[in-house]
């Protein structure tokens, strides 16, 4: 007679025999992967989030009020930029312009004290440390007179005049004089 062998005996006589290290190792590996799972599935997600709100995002910024308002807000910042350049450069010369003397009431008087009776002062013109003082005189030796008495007022470091240019009845000359602390020539 001839037996058959089954298979499937194994099957029909109940349980296989695992033993609980066995199991126990079986479901924390299996624990493992459903976290695995749920930790990739929530990364997913997230990321599908981020990029629509960053395409959401892209749109809004390419609208055309946007870029309008974005190169406003660009210009506002050159100009802003500029302005503070101008105050700062403003700040310097004011700086530079105070520290300049003044031409006071008491210049003024030296100067018309130390002025010859025949002279006539047509023109004052005050640059940086200097006054210009262009003069007419009926006597040519009025130039070398109110020079002379500008350099003794104390007022100037120095003071010298052109030279003389005669015309007809009267003569004109130009007197320049550096104010004290100007540095003269």
């Amino acid at each position: 007679m001839q037996r058959d062998i089954n298979f499937f005996s194994v099957y029909h006589s109940g349980a296989a025999g695992y033993d609980k290290a066995t199991i126990a190792g079986l479901s924390v590996l299996l624990s493992c992967v459903v976290v695995m799972a749920g930790v990739f599935a929530f990364i997913k997600i997230d990321d599908a989030t981020v990029q629509a709100q960053n395409r959401s995002i892209s749109s809004f910024l390419a609208q055309r009020n946007v870029t309008s308002v974005a190169s406003a807000v660009s210009e506002a910042n050159r100009k802003t930029a500029y302005l503070k350049q101008y105050e700062a450069l403003a700040a310097k010369n004011a700086k530079a312009f105070t520290s300049l003397p003044v031409v006071d009431s008491d210049l003024l008087g030296a100067i018309a004290k130390a002025q010859p009776a025949d002279v006539t002062v047509s023109d004052l013109n005050y640059t940086d440390m200097a006054i210009k003082l262009t003069c007419a005189a009926t006597d040519e030796k009025s130039a070398a007179v109110f020079t002379n008495a500008l350099k003794a007022s104390g007022k100037f470091d120095y003071a010298t005049y052109d030279g003389v240019v005669k015309g007809g009845t009267s003569c004109s000359f130009t007197i320049t004089c550096t104010l004290k602390g100007g540095g003269g020539q």
